[in-house]
């Protein structure tokens, strides 16, 4: 605090009580609040910097298991003041739900007990696409989420998928199903467009799978969101619509990519 100066002696003195339980030289509330996750938030190179602007009035999806100090960290990372939280339009994801979305594509043991990951929408500009930004997400990239949602046939919106921390594991960063949750509330109403049950049902599926073919690629998140990108335009692009032709697909793509598959895996890529 030394380095403000003699001139600000009298401010520093009267804000002394509310500054106390900050260390450092944070001034202003705001960076209070976020000064707690500052060194751990991660993000990602390909993130699209989406910032919530004074007059935007997004939709959120709250992990429904986050503490008080958990969800005003989120809030923080999405640029959302937690005490005008009721200017919005707010739906909860319980775990519950996510095993209600989730349990025909991955085992209850690994979907977990917690619901913890938080997403943000807004309406984009017509033709600007996809735009998002992650924060402590890491087992899904922002390729991945494009791609799902793409799928799940939203466009032209901004979108933050958040955690109140570092989220590497497919047992808490189930932000797909929050993003599920809140486009059946958002679909439908100002927008006047719909989503349809089925295509979120595939957008679901997508992420889920496209996430086990980075586990099968070492890792390789990258290789596995081209793969899924290039099954998906083989398919429109040449309308395939049987077995035998998106298998066919499926054998090329492994050779493009350099990718070593199981029949089970190979099986899921056809569903």
């Amino acid at each position: 605090a030394s380095d403000t100066g003699s001139s600000d002696t009298d401010k520093k003195t009267s804000d002394n009580a509310a500054q106390a339980p900050v260390e450092g030289t944070v001034t202003q509330d705001t960076e209070t609040k976020k000064e707690p996750v500052k060194g751990e938030v991660q993000t990602e190179v390909a993130d699209d910097n989406v910032v919530v602007g004074k007059h935007d009035k997004p939709y959120l999806a709250l992990g429904a298991d986050l503490t008080a100090e958990q969800q005003a960290t989120v809030l923080g990372l999405m640029g959302i003041d937690p005490a005008k939280l009721s200017d919005y339009d707010v739906v909860q994801v319980t775990n519950a739900m996510e095993h209600e979305y989730l349990d025909a594509y991955l085992p209850s043991g690994t979907i977990g007990s917690r619901a913890l990951s938080s997403v943000l929408i807004m309406e984009g500009k017509k033709g600007s696409g996809i735009q998002i930004s992650i924060k402590n997400i890491s087992y899904c990239t922002v390729g991945m989420y494009k791609s799902a949602l793409a799928t799940a046939g939203l466009e032209d919106a901004e979108i933050i998928v958040a955690g109140p921390f570092p989220i590497s594991g497919t047992a808490e960063d189930h932000a797909m199903d929050n993003i599920r949750a809140m486009l059946q509330d958002y679909y439908g109403t100002d927008t006047g467009d719909e989503v349809k049950e089925d295509s979120l049902d595939a957008a679901m599926n997508e992420i889920v799978v496209t996430g086990q073919l980075a586990d099968a690629t070492g890792g390789d998140k990258a290789k596995a969101e081209e793969l899924m990108a290039y099954l998906k335009q083989e398919v429109v692009k040449n309308d395939l619509k049987d077995d035998k032709s998106i298998n066919e697909a499926i054998e090329q793509g492994c050779k493009e990519f350099d990718v070593q598959l199981t029949d089970d895996q190979k099986a899921k890529l056809l569903d």
